[in-house]
């Protein structure tokens, strides 16, 4: 069996394409017409009077950076003299105050001395009489004891011979006598010896009140001497460093 036929291809007339056009936008610069050939070689280029321009945003805006830094410059200037200004006035406030605190601790460095001397003679003066009383209590023995016992051989007479006569009243307010001597001193030691305890208790304290003042003398002494220059100053080691970088 035959095949249908295939149709025939359309058959088109052969004529020239449209020429393309190629819009090319011409510059405005002065000498930009030196053919298409160079065109792509000045595009990214400045032109004299445009590169004049930028020159001049760029030099104000370094113009205009450069016054701010130099406004910066004179503000960190002026806090710097206003904080070193401050410092001074602290430091010399700090030596004022410092100065005045030496005084008083030599002051009362001084009078705890004076009374230290003082404490110290009088517990000597105490301890002194109260050895003079003990003597003088015990020197009362020797009579006590013969009063009493005299009166004790009084006592042991013969009933005929007990009799309350002049002797033996003498006797008995000689005995009373002694004894409340006795008696008095033995207070008066007893005082004595309270006093020369509270003395060097007293004493004790203030002697530690006065090297405790001797030690702040000395390092307040030391401290006044201290400036903001000063190279030997050590911080406190819970404090914290500012490290400049």
């Amino acid at each position: 069996m035959a095949q249908p036929d295939e149709p025939l291809p359309t058959v088109v007339s052969s004529r020239p394409l449209p020429a393309r056009i190629c819009d090319v936008v011409r510059s405005d610069r002065p000498r930009s017409c030196c053919g298409m050939a160079m065109a792509g070689f000045r595009t990214a280029k400045y032109q004299l009077p445009e590169w004049h321009r930028r020159n001049a945003g760029v030099y104000y805006t370094a113009l205009t950076a450069s016054a701010e830094a130099e406004r910066g410059r004179a503000e960190s200037k002026q806090l710097v003299k206003h904080a070193a200004a401050s410092a001074q006035r602290a430091q010399e406030y700090s030596k004022s105050t410092l100065g005045q605190r030496l005084g008083d601790i030599q002051f009362w460095r001084m009078e705890l001395q004076k009374e230290i001397m003082e404490l110290d003679a009088e517990t000597n003066l105490l301890a002194a009489q109260k050895l003079r009383l003990e003597r003088a209590l015990d020197a009362t023995e020797v009579p006590y004891a013969v009063v009493i016992d005299n009166l004790e051989c009084r006592e042991r007479r013969q009933p005929p011979d007990l009799v309350i006569d002049e002797v033996e009243t003498q006797l008995l307010k000689e005995a009373d006598l002694i004894r409340d001597i006795r008696d008095l001193l033995k207070r008066m030691i007893i005082q004595a010896t309270t006093q020369i305890r509270s003395n060097r208790i007293q004493k004790e304290n203030c002697e530690m009140d006065w090297s405790d003042k001797v030690e702040t003398y000395h390092i307040d002494d030391k401290c006044i001497s201290y400036c903001t220059d000063s190279t030997n100053v050590q911080s406190h080691p819970s404090s914290v460093k500012f490290e400049e970088k």
